[in-house]
């Protein structure tokens, strides 16, 4: 870690100086290559490591340079795939043990042998406000490997659950086989700010589990971290029949990994006999 102020530094009669601009950073550096990813560039970061305001300030981080801040960046400015497609490989928190609570998931389907159906979709700021990642499939290491392949705010960070909702109740309605279970796992970290606004995103998501429990879809929510909007959550499983799970905030991350993988094994492990009920 390299660190310094962005005003011009002196040794006195030795005449030595160092300006920290962007320029003379670069250099000391050896960053005047090619800036590694599509999104972002090294003067983008120099200045986020230098602003008198931000995330660096409190823990003592400003004007320090290195991998520490480096990746701070990436994370608050250029953390879609768009801009740095290697993120889904680190250890991203919290979302690296939700990408191993999902494969425990699929593992433990996987071993009833019961051919369950499985997709998944997720919500976006696109023009449809999600995207489905893939529909209806018995091939489960697919979804496997997508969840995997993902990071924090893949496509975007704004939170349009509705969307998701939508998308996932129109492949349960349209291709889960006919008098077969169906069951949605709704999670999320934040609050809907998405189609316009907080309070017309909450109606929106209210609005899709009516629909839910209309087409006979029980919605598991799983409430993921302090700014998850708890209360509507729970308001949509209990509108469908479902359950409703919080991991607050503030904890370990270890304890957040064993309440991921308690909470899915728990739905796994009670569904199995009703989803192939009656086929």
């Amino acid at each position: 870690m390299i660190s310094g102020s962005n005003a011009s530094l002196s040794s006195g009669n030795n005449g030595e100086q160092f300006d920290f601009t962007a320029t003379n950073i670069k250099t000391a550096l050896g960053l005047n290559g090619t800036y590694p990813y599509p999104g972002g560039s090294w003067s983008e970061y120099i200045s986020y490591v230098q602003a008198s305001s931000g995330n660096l300030i409190a823990p003592g981080y400003r004007d320090m340079y290195g991998y520490m801040t480096w990746l701070d960046y990436l994370q608050w400015n250029r953390f879609t795939y768009a801009d740095t497609p290697d993120l889904w490989k680190t250890s991203e928190q919290p979302i690296k043990p939700l990408k191993d609570a999902v494969g425990l998931f699929i593992d433990f389907l996987t071993s009833t042998g019961a051919q369950d159906q499985v997709g998944l979709s997720v919500f976006t700021s696109s023009s449809s406000g999600g995207i489905l990642e893939q529909g209806l499939t018995t091939n489960l290491t697919t979804i496997k490997t997508i969840t995997q392949q993902r990071q924090a705010g893949h496509y975007a960070s704004p939170t349009n659950i509705s969307a998701g909702m939508t998308l996932a109740r129109n492949e349960l309605v349209a291709h889960a086989r006919p008098r077969s279970f169906r069951l949605m796992v709704l999670l999320t970290d934040g609050q809907a700010n998405l189609p316009t606004s907080v309070s017309a995103g909450t109606a929106a998501v209210l609005n899709e589990a009516n629909l839910a429990a209309a087409n006979n879809i029980k919605i598991l929510t799983i409430a993921l971290g302090a700014d998850a909007d708890t209360a509507t959550l729970q308001t949509v499983a209990n509108t469908t029949g479902g359950q409703s799970f919080v991991i607050a905030g503030g904890q370990s991350t270890s304890a957040v990994a064993q309440q991921l993988n308690d909470v899915f094994r728990e739905i796994a492990s009670s569904r199995p006999l009703r989803l192939v009920s009656g086929q």
